[in-house]
């Protein structure tokens, strides 16, 4: 059995990404049983993938009955601050896991239960977890692969001191002692990077590092244009959109002072019209849901990944060095991923220091050439999918030893 807070369909995004290869990692050796959410255009991409001729079954449930849907059942997003302190501290549940929830979900799992009986269960997040808990399920495996405490605490840093900012830090703590609790919980638990296991505490033995992948790509010759930044992500996620603001913003104008033809190209699936606009105007080329980003690859001298936020391992990142481009990223972009400032990439945060790196990229094509080649080797060796399967197995096996 699998449970899925979404369709991981078409592979726009990291979360589709990891999901759909996991689903057909576990497919090839398991008759799988899917339930997931899906709202109205969620359903024409579903019924287009290729997802159906892998699996079993697929229950859809509707993403409209998900209580964070409905902000009057769901008190700790209330415009009133009173039912969000009471929210707060009776709810058991953070709000990331309690606004997942739905009878109709819990529903639809407790009927798989009775036709297949108690078997091992991957939850794509914890609340999927949490609802095939409380269907029935004992050996369910919950795929963490973002520490979402952490991505919380980081979006609550740039946001102005008020009721609103200490209400979410509370429920951010909740968060975190809810995650460490995690391995009680449940049979076992999936992270997507080595160094977060510590943050899960006791059960060592439990705790399965499954990391994220990529598809193989071919290696891009050097790029013609050697004056070309670019940034690939989906501005509809808010760290991807304020790294390309703070770019445009804060590093664009010390690079020109050296490079003043350099250009800055943002591709991605589209977000907010008045985002797009915005970064126009600050000088960013633009290009949103493309077909295609090999061949922006191609003409980028380098790629820069100036995360401030979020958690996980970023697929961005990983698919950069299959290209074999060489890179500019924060200590944030490259978390969970082996690959060490001057060997494989150039790592930096500050404004001033990030220029620097990416001017010495536009100086340098050598440079550039012995880090994206080393960022490649790395990539092959670790980060395929098939690399992905192989953990999923090991990560599913010891599920399946727990008795039922």
């Amino acid at each position: 059995m699998v449970c899925l807070p979404g369709v991981p369909w078409p592979l726009h995004s990291g979360w589709q990404l990891r999901a759909f290869h996991i689903v057909e990692a576990l497919a090839a050796r398991h008759a799988v049983h899917v339930v997931l959410y899906a709202d109205e255009s969620d359903r024409g991409a579903l019924a287009e993938s290729p997802l159906a001729a892998r699996v079993e079954q697929i229950t859809v449930v509707p993403m409209e009955q998900a209580l964070f849907r409905a902000a009057g059942a769901f008190p700790i997003w209330h415009t009133s601050p009173r039912r969000r302190v009471t929210a707060l501290l009776r709810d058991p549940w953070p709000s990331h896991i309690r606004g997942w929830y739905s009878d109709a979900f819990e529903n639809a799992l407790r009927e798989r239960r009775a036709e297949l009986g108690d078997v091992p269960v991957w939850a794509d997040t914890a609340p999927c977890a949490e609802m095939a808990r409380r269907a029935g399920f004992t050996r369910i495996l919950v795929d963490y692969d973002d520490i979402e405490s952490e991505q919380t605490v980081r979006a609550l840093g740039r946001l102005r001191w008020g009721a609103s900012r200490m209400l979410a830090s509370a429920d951010a703590r909740k968060l975190g002692r809810y995650e460490r609790g995690l391995v009680r919980r449940f049979g076992a638990v999936v992270l997507a990077r080595p160094e977060d296991r510590p943050r899960l505490g006791v059960a060592q033995d439990r705790i399965f590092v499954v990391p994220n992948g990529v598809a193989t790509r071919p290696l891009l010759a050097d790029a013609h244009d050697g004056r070309t930044l670019l940034f690939v992500g989906s501005f509809g996620w808010e760290p991807n959109a304020d790294a390309v603001e703070y770019f445009a913003r804060e590093v664009m104008p010390r690079i020109r002072q050296d490079r003043p033809d350099a250009r800055f190209v943002a591709v991605g699936r589209a977000g907010s019209p008045d985002w797009a606009n915005r970064m126009r105007t600050l000088g960013v080329t633009v290009f949103e849901s493309v077909p295609d980003v090999t061949r922006f690859y191609a003409d980028a001298a380098a790629v820069v990944v100036p995360l401030r936020a979020g958690s996980g391992t970023k697929l961005k990142v990983l698919e950069a060095m299959m290209y074999g481009r060489p890179m500019v990223a924060s200590t944030i972009a490259m978390e969970g991923i082996d690959g060490r400032d001057g060997d494989a990439v150039l790592v930096a945060d500050a404004p001033e220091l990030q220029a620097q790196a990416c001017i010495r990229l536009l100086r340098d094509p050598s440079l550039g050439r012995a880090l994206a080649l080393r960022a490649r080797a790395i990539v092959e060796a670790h980060y395929t999918w098939d690399a992905v399967a192989t953990a999923t197995y090991a990560a599913v096996a010891a599920i399946e030893r727990k008795s039922a």
